[in-house]
């Protein structure tokens, strides 16, 4: 995902080249750096190597670190590179992500809604599935939360969960997504 501001858009493809030029010391720095700053910008760095099945690996790797903002950027690019296919979204193991829709952690929280957003798109039964039994309790929380901007994610999640077309959702249409995954 390329900004379309260019002077921005110019350091996230320097960015791009230096990581595609480094790929072998960004996953080292993003698997064993002591330092969880490295980590989290190797993590973001990995979003714009060379799309590899190690680099979704790397990616779903860092996704579970122990540290909040490498787990942040870790997912963020995953949810980014989903976008590119069935190549991308076959390769996470989706069911890993569900624990993190309980977390008490809001970016764990955000990031894992916004990546279901996308795996959830092709109405995967094996996705739909992990979350039905996994995360009604939590994603009928968040359908629910004040902010359209952070509900809308999971609201949608839901209405894929309860066979409502994406077209349909919007807030007043959330009680009756709720009803329909009860």
């Amino acid at each position: 995902a390329l900004m379309k501001n260019p002077e921005a858009r110019g350091d996230q493809l320097k960015l791009r080249d230096w990581v595609r030029a480094n790929t072998a010391t960004t996953y080292r720095v993003v698997e064993t750096s002591r330092f969880s700053d490295e980590r989290a910008d190797a993590a973001e760095a990995l979003g714009y190597a060379e799309h590899s099945p190690e680099q979704i690996a790397a990616l779903v790797r860092a996704s579970f670190d122990a540290n909040e903002d490498v787990r942040d950027n870790a997912i963020r690019a995953l949810e980014v590179l989903c976008n590119l296919g069935t190549e991308v979204t076959g390769r996470i193991p989706a069911a890993r992500f569900v624990p993190m829709l309980h977390s008490l952690v809001w970016t764990d929280r955000n990031k894992a809604s916004a990546l279901f957003l996308v795996l959830s798109k092709s109405r995967d039964p094996a996705v739909l599935d992990a979350l039905r039994a996994g995360a009604l309790g939590p994603l009928c929380e968040m359908a629910q939360w004040r902010d359209w901007g952070h509900a809308a994610f999971v609201a949608a999640i839901l209405a894929r969960l309860g066979g409502i077309p994406d077209d349909q959702v919007t807030p007043a249409k959330v009680p009756e997504i709720l009803k329909a995954v009860q």
